[in-house]
């Protein structure tokens, strides 16, 4: 086969690749470099750079990799703990990331009884949120 001709199924074919991006930040040591002024470089970004591609990344990651373990879910997309292991996440990235607010979702994908809510609620409202007004 051709190191340049594809099939589509054939797992011997070549796979075409192509890295989108989304960013459209310029160190400034390599804008000094670029000799477009300031306007021509802006439309220049808009008409090269992808929109959104770091967010459909992160969701075909997501896809490809399967269902998270909880370990994962702890550590890439949420806080679970107990109230003192919550507030100091939450106070690691508050600092970190510099966050203004927070959102919870106490019941994702609608797998805790009632009693369970009620009862995340409450540490939510009694024992982690006031360490924080």
């Amino acid at each position: 086969m051709s190191p340049f001709a594809t099939v589509a199924g054939d797992p011997g074919s070549p796979w075409i690749l192509h890295v989108p991006h989304a960013s459209s930040a310029i160190p400034a040591a390599v804008r000094e470099r670029i000799v477009l002024d300031d306007d021509a470089l802006a439309a220049e970004l808009r008409a090269m750079t992808d929109a959104h591609t770091d967010l459909l990344a992160a969701r075909v990651a997501d896809l490809v990799r399967g269902p998270l373990t909880y370990a994962e879910v702890q550590r890439e997309k949420g806080i679970v703990g107990t109230p003192d292991s919550v507030a100091e996440r939450l106070r690691q990235l508050r600092d970190e990331a510099q966050l203004a607010g927070i959102s919870a979702e106490i019941n994702p994908g609608s797998m805790l009884s009632h009693a369970q809510v009620m009862s995340s609620l409450r540490l939510w409202c009694q024992d982690v949120m006031p360490r924080f007004k």
